[in-house]
């Protein structure tokens, strides 16, 4: 990926509100943010662009979060993307990824902590 692409951030959940909190959160980081609010709309996206990392919703209508994942990272270029799934379920949520071939799985569980989740994007993307 080019060098302009590790600022930017994919943010996909399918509820307004949420890219709202997300965006106040992230605008502290020097990074570009991009929403999508679903799958489809997602996988369109990077089929046109390169993300440092994409922030993903779990449970969306049509393509949930562990599929959109999943076709992502069959594109070139986003085999290493790091996806952080966002999810108001709890722990368990994780359990399901059984089914999945997500390449080490991280998660933010919603309502996310500020600080968490600035850390953990720029634990990643340092």
């Amino acid at each position: 990926m080019s060098e302009t692409s590790l600022r930017h951030i994919l943010v996909v959940d399918d509820h307004y509100p949420n890219h709202l909190a997300v965006a106040s959160v992230l605008k502290k980081l020097p990074f570009q943010i991009t929403k999508a609010f679903s799958g489809q709309e997602a996988l369109n996206l990077v089929a046109q662009q390169s993300f440092a990392l994409i922030l993903m919703d779990v449970k969306m209508p049509g393509m949930n979060g562990y599929e959109a994942a999943q076709a992502i990272q069959v594109l070139p270029g986003y085999s290493s993307v790091p996806i952080i799934f966002m999810t108001a379920a709890d722990s368990h949520e994780e359990n399901s990824l059984s089914i999945y071939t997500i390449n080490s799985p991280q998660f933010i569980y919603k309502p996310f902590d500020s600080e968490n989740l600035i850390n953990k994007i720029t634990s990643i993307l340092s």
